[in-house]
């Protein structure tokens, strides 16, 4: 073994030592405020999914609806190979709920964050289902600019015509 992967072996034996080691575990039901992981039903602190809609029955619904008329997948990224319908009316309501001239989406807090770093000048809709509690370079990133962010409960609120 070369020093460089002692050294690396050294710091994870550490880390393991300290009970700092990460792992990817598997959870194997519904996000929830109980989760079953390796046989055992754990209350679960660490969602993001705090308004329970991960498990709503009419959004799996709606799910389901969507899947089976537009697929499983964009095949790429928008900018390759377009945006699907449900992407685009999803932006055009956000826009005409906020009053601005577009909306844009993302997938994850992560994209969200690097989009509102391109600083753009045009008023935008960052949308995002991460835990700003926990996340508060998030909220120093959107109230830095002249954006609005959104909960998943507003997206919702919008599709049921609230």
């Amino acid at each position: 073994m070369n020093l460089f992967d002692a050294a690396l072996n050294e710091r994870l034996a550490s880390i393991r030592e300290q009970g700092l080691y990460r792992q990817l575990r598997r959870v194997d039901s519904p996000q929830s405020p109980r989760l079953a992981i390796g046989g055992r039903t754990l209350l679960n602190f660490s969602s993001n999914d705090y308004l329970g809609l991960a498990d709503e029955p009419s959004i799996k619904e709606a799910a389901i609806k969507v899947v089976e008329k537009f697929g499983a997948g964009s095949g790429a990224s928008r900018l390759i190979c377009g945006s699907l319908a449900p992407h685009h009316e999803l932006e055009e309501a956000l826009a005409a709920f906020k009053g601005t001239e577009a909306a844009l989406t993302f997938s994850s807090g992560y994209n969200a964050a690097l989009g509102r770093s391109a600083r753009w000048r045009a008023r935008t809709i960052l949308l995002s289902s991460i835990n700003w509690f926990t996340h508060p370079s998030w909220m120093r990133r959107v109230s830095a600019g002249r954006s609005c962010a959104c909960s998943p409960i507003m997206i919702w609120m919008i599709w049921k015509g609230f």
